[in-house]
């Protein structure tokens, strides 16, 4: 499988979001095999945080917000790498998403 990159664009400290991108980025690692690195970009720097970025192309979060599991999945698709079925992805990134809103 090729290697892509996804990285995390943080504050430091790390809060909700950064937080939240970063788990995402440690997942799309364990199961695609995705290099993860996270940066805490300044004023200096194109994108700001916090934010995804896939092969340095942003993940746009469709409600102008939040990145969520579907704007992940159209990021890794739109890269046109083959990976087939990616229901156990969403599914795990969805339950990094209950796990935040729950606060667990």
């Amino acid at each position: 499988m090729e290697q892509l990159t996804v990285t995390v664009l943080s504050n430091n400290p790390a809060g909700g979001r950064c937080s939240l991108y970063a788990n995402y980025a440690q997942e799309l690692s364990s199961t695609l095999g995705f290099t993860m690195q996270i940066i805490y970009p300044d004023e200096s720097r194109k994108h700001r945080p916090p934010g995804l970025l896939l092969d340095g192309r942003p993940v746009m979060p469709n409600d102008g917000v939040i990145i969520d599991t579907d704007d992940i999945c159209k990021a890794i698709e739109q890269t046109g790498l083959e990976i087939g079925d990616l229901s156990e992805v969403r599914c795990k990134l969805d339950s990094l998403i209950e796990e935040m809103i729950s606060g667990v």
